[in-house]
């Protein structure tokens, strides 16, 4: 009895130990598996929340896939440039093409077209199609060419602070479009590839900190050239009142032909002269098309 009873006891104690030992792997083996689990859906969750939030026009245009950081920048500026056409050629009915300058109705179809293009851009942008790289790219190549051409014959028609600025902008301008279109030429394989990236490349942030910059800068050398402007109109607007207003109007021509500024000149004679009914004759004699409409305005109101 003894003999069996204690083979039995050792029969037990091993058939309890090897019952016991898969319990503690199948609890190891459930802690691995929850904490791939837990590993896994944290991944998933990190990456989610490195992809961007979709902005308005995405969501409207059905977007499925995000836009990278620098066509994120890429369209805010399209957008500026579009209130910018919209401003000058919608509103005040002005247009500077290669160098012409067109207003009135002509100028309300060119800046309309351009910012259908535009538009249609910002489109092909989201919907990462080939053909609208090569557009974009010669929208900009023309926009610099046709900056290259409006400087040189904008700025002959102004002298001192407002002329200064003029270069000081254009200038600002054609390095923005040039860095713009380098930036596009980089870009090529957005269009061509069929996933969409998250990570931010080195241009990305490079063409980013440059806009920024650049309209920082432009900002800053408006509102610097916009007081020395106004500082300066003013002094030679109370000089030429004084020197035009005993003139007529033949006088006052022969006299704003020799000025340094012969636009004001003409358009302050006309404005002391604006009761006589060949004022107009003096709003002819302005070169800047901004100043001899208003000139023409006024004088047709007082009459």
């Amino acid at each position: 009895m003894t003999a069996k009873s204690t083979v039995k006891k050792r029969s037990g104690v091993n058939n309890s130990k090897s019952h016991k030992a898969p319990k503690t792997k199948k609890i190891v083996s459930s802690k691995k598996a929850t904490s791939t689990t837990k590993k896994k859906s944290s991944t998933t969750h990190h990456k989610q929340n490195n992809k961007p939030e979709k902005s308005l026009y995405q969501k409207f245009l059905k977007i499925e896939h995000d836009l990278p950081l620098g066509m994120r920048v890429m369209t805010v500026y399209l957008f500026i440039l579009a209130f910018f056409y919209g401003l000058t050629g919608l509103y005040l009915k002005k247009a500077m093409v290669f160098g012409l300058f067109i207003s009135g109705f002509p100028s309300f179809l060119v800046n309309a077209a351009i910012i259908g293009l535009i538009f249609y851009m910002i489109y092909g942008i989201a919907k990462k199609d080939i053909k609208h790289y090569y557009l974009i790219n010669i929208f900009f190549g023309l926009v610099i060419f046709n900056t290259l051409l409006s400087i040189f014959s904008i700025r002959s028609l102004f002298v001192g602070a407002i002329r200064s600025y003029i270069n000081f902008s254009f200038v600002l301008v054609l390095i923005l479009n040039i860095i713009t279109l380098l930036f596009l030429m980089s870009k090529k394989y957005y269009f061509l590839h069929p996933k969409p990236e998250y990570h931010v490349h080195a241009t990305d942030k490079l063409f980013m900190i440059s806009l920024v910059f650049i309209w920082l800068c432009l900002i800053i050398g408006t509102m610097f050239y916009a007081n020395l402007f106004f500082r300066e109109s003013y002094v030679q607007a109370n000089q030429l009142i004084f020197e035009l207003k005993d003139k007529g109007l033949i006088e006052s021509s022969l006299y704003c032909q020799k000025s340094q500024n012969p636009d004001l000149c003409f358009y302050i004679a006309a404005q002391l002269n604006k009761e006589d009914p060949n004022s107009k004759t003096l709003c002819k004699g302005i070169r800047f098309p901004f100043y001899y409409f208003d000139c023409m305005k006024r004088v047709e109101a007082a009459q």
